[in-house]
């Protein structure tokens, strides 16, 4: 409403000094690309402020079977979306809906927890990658996590059953 518009006033340099949680506030933005640029440039941030490593994978390509290598390389290193990016405690959205009856639907905030790897994932040399990673680096993993696990910071426990669980 304009009541409320006129209450507001532009973020300037001396509020993010003062506060510096202004640096991983929501962004709204309006393309992909653009969604894409600012999600990984707060996830660098989100890592690096709180001393943790960023996990990334190439997400499968559904036609990749008739690519050559090459073709292969060029779509991974030229569309970002290709990519999938993990920060332990950033806060993030889900993309779809799962269950919007129990608040799982496209646009829910979410915490993300952990990473759940395939049986035939490295562990060891993930492990000595975690180890010696320094805050805000990238771990890039070999394999696509079998699911990545969030906490749901706006859904109570009693809103579900002992026997209801997400399966990804």
């Amino acid at each position: 409403t304009p009541a409320v518009l006129s209450t507001l006033r532009p973020l300037t340099v001396s509020d993010v000094i003062n506060d510096p949680t202004w640096q991983l506030a929501t962004i709204v933005v309006t393309s992909n690309s653009e969604r894409v640029a600012v999600s990984q440039a707060q996830a660098i941030r989100f890592a690096q402020f709180h001393n943790i490593p960023i996990f990334t994978w190439q997400q499968p390509i559904s036609t990749s079977s008739s690519l050559q290598q090459s073709d292969h390389d060029l779509l991974y290193s030229s569309i970002s979306e290709l990519t999938g990016w993990f920060v332990q405690g950033a806060p993030a959205h889900l993309t779809s809906n799962i269950n919007p009856s129990k608040s799982l639907a496209n646009g829910t905030q979410v915490i993300l927890h952990s990473i759940a790897l395939p049986n035939d994932a490295n562990i060891v040399d993930i492990n000595s990658q975690i180890i010696s990673a320094s805050p805000g680096s990238v771990i890039s993993l070999n394999c696509i996590p079998t699911s990545i696990n969030v906490l749901l910071p706006n859904v109570t426990a009693n809103d579900w059953s002992d026997e209801q669980s997400l399966v990804p």
